[in-house]
């Protein structure tokens, strides 16, 4: 079952162009949006920084 979305409308995200056309470019080679390369991103960070901590 997949877990429900929440929206930020508030939270507003911020790129250099180069590095929204990197998340761009590898979003496409995965076949994913840009939206989930960036939630996946941040998971995987947070799963890193919490197994570190």
């Amino acid at each position: 079952m997949r877990e429900k979305a929440t929206f930020d409308r508030h939270m507003h995200l911020c790129f250099t162009p180069q590095l929204a056309e990197r998340a761009q470019r590898h979003a496409a080679r995965q076949d994913m949006s840009l939206s989930e390369f960036i939630r996946q991103a941040i998971r995987q960070h947070l799963d890193n920084a919490e197994q570190a901590a």
